[in-house]
């Protein structure tokens, strides 16, 4: 089949690698002149980290993951709602330590008519957690054996339980490794999505130059903004008008915030001021290892990547950062450091802060996830994945992760390109296997990607604390979730928001 993917960005992308695996040729149109991250500065794989083992990439992005080891955190708001002075945690939360080893796999994508229309899934790990043996790892699918990939065919980062890479890095690696079946579109606005073209048998999408690009299947992976969903959703036969907005702001705006490392290190050597504290919370930071400090109606993270520090800083806010508030703007950078001090975290962040713009890179924006869907993510031959169906909150770091398993499921679900040998020739008995395909798609993952929605909203507004019930339900809630067998419930709600039903 020929497939048309709207948007390069994670889900875009390892769509393209999936589909390309199995042996369709995909147009991949991206409205940016070049393919690259937008938003954010690192994310946490999980389930994503399962997908790109499945499509073989597992060596290739090795070299750019750090495994998360243990997950750290602490309040820094007393009894009376007060932020207190730096240093004087009134709670520690606990450490939850994060196993080495993946304890769930996928199938490898393959250009094989059987593994498509397969529904065993299962998850790979012993009793006791550890990473399942090379005969454990071994299934049948329809009576064949498949195998996952063997530990000497990765590295063992690419095999972690949960690793962070930034952003960049995992667009560049999926971008650069894009198959030779792959045509990449760059600096072309969509403006018009037809998922009836000739009869039905195909659908086709309009470019701002007027160019018609056509396909068996057209796929929004284009974001929170997406034009496709305004063609599924919409309420005309034409797909050219939505009565409903696509979006709405959660309260909460969001700093993140990247620092090379070494830049950072030498900034504090050189600086004619000593911090000890900042420096003593950093010695405490292992590699791999988070920290989360938990205000009032705010939080601040920071991660010790293996060539970066990541920090992020989230507060409730009434109204979403307007364009003019970016981290250009120096009223910006005084504003947010201010707040940073008024909620009494520690003094690393603004240090971080301030390395930030110096070879780093910082994003303030507001914090926003798709209104429910009332109608099926596919209409004809159009069908959405990844934000453009379901943008959630980043409380549980799934965003990412949630688009590259639709990828991955959107790719298995639809009939290989050598499905000649068992689909007739005959366009009806194509739309028939494709349209079963897309309600399998749609059925394996919209429950799970709803719920992830809205536990996410709940965790983020647990980990704010905006009011003095709300601080107290969150001290009862993490001290369970990092302590109770040394973080075992949060392992298994990261297990949880990973999970394909295939």
């Amino acid at each position: 089949m020929h497939i048309v993917v709207v948007g390069a960005g994670l889900g875009g992308l390892t769509l393209s690698h999936a589909l390309a695996k199995r042996g369709h040729t995909v147009d991949l149109i991206e409205k940016q002149p070049a393919v690259k991250s937008q938003l954010g500065a690192a994310i946490g794989l999980t389930g994503g980290l399962a997908v790109m083992r499945s499509l073989g990439l597992a060596r290739e992005i090795d070299p750019y993951l750090t495994p998360m080891r243990s997950f750290k955190g602490s309040s820094l708001v007393g009894g009376g709602g007060a932020a207190e002075p730096e240093g004087k945690l009134t709670t520690s939360f606990g450490e939850a330590m994060i196993p080495e080893k993946a304890q769930f796999e996928l199938p490898p994508i393959l250009l094989d008519r059987r593994s498509s229309e397969s529904r065993n899934y299962e998850m790979f790990h012993d009793e006791g957690g550890a990473a399942a043996s090379d005969s454990q790892r071994r299934r049948t699918v329809h009576g064949i054996s498949r195998t996952a990939l063997s530990d000497d065919e990765s590295g063992p980062s690419s095999e972690a339980f949960m690793a962070m890479i930034t952003r960049e890095h995992l667009h560049a690696l999926l971008h650069r490794t894009l198959p030779l079946n792959v045509s990449l579109w760059l600096n072309c606005n969509v403006v018009h999505v037809e998922p009836f073209s000739y009869g039905g048998t195909s659908a086709s999408v309009t470019l701002s130059d007027g160019t018609r690009l056509t396909g068996d299947l057209v796929v929004g992976a284009d974001g929170i903004h997406s034009i496709v969903r305004r063609t599924v959703a919409s309420d005309d036969a034409d797909g050219r008008t939505l009565t409903t907005s696509q979006r709405r702001y959660t309260g909460i705006s969001g700093v993140y915030g990247l620092v090379v490392k070494h830049t950072f290190e030498l900034m504090m050597k050189c600086s004619l001021k000593k911090d000890e504290k900042a420096e003593a919370l950093l010695e405490s930071l292992p590699v791999g290892g988070l920290h989360e400090f938990e205000g009032k109606g705010a939080i601040a993270t920071v991660f010790n990547l293996k060539r970066h520090y990541m920090f992020v800083f989230f507060e409730a806010r009434e109204d979403p950062p307007t364009s003019d508030e970016n981290w250009t703007n120096p009223a910006v950078q005084e504003e947010i450091s201010s707040k940073i001090k008024a909620q009494g975290m520690p003094s690393l962040f603004e240090h971080l802060l301030r390395a930030a713009p110096d070879g780093g890179r910082v994003v303030h924006l507001g914090l926003y996830e798709s209104e429910p869907m009332r109608t099926s993510w596919s209409r004809g031959r159009a069908v959405l994945l990844g934000d453009s169906a379901h943008a959630t909150t980043p409380f549980l770091g799934q965003g990412a992760n949630q688009a590259m398993l639709d990828a991955w499921s959107l790719a298995f679900h639809l009939p290989p390109a050598n499905a000649s040998d068992y689909i007739c020739a005959d366009d009806d008995d194509l739309h028939h296997h494709i349209q079963k395909a897309l309600h399998r798609y749609e059925t394996a993952r919209s429950t799970h990607a709803t719920n992830i929605k809205s536990v996410s909203r709940m965790f983020g507004h647990i980990r704010l604390g905006i009011t003095s019930w709300d601080r107290c339900v969150r001290r009862c809630f993490m001290q369970t979730l990092l302590t109770c067998g040394r973080g075992c419930l949060f392992r298994q709600m990261l297990k949880w928001a990973s999970q394909l039903n295939v």
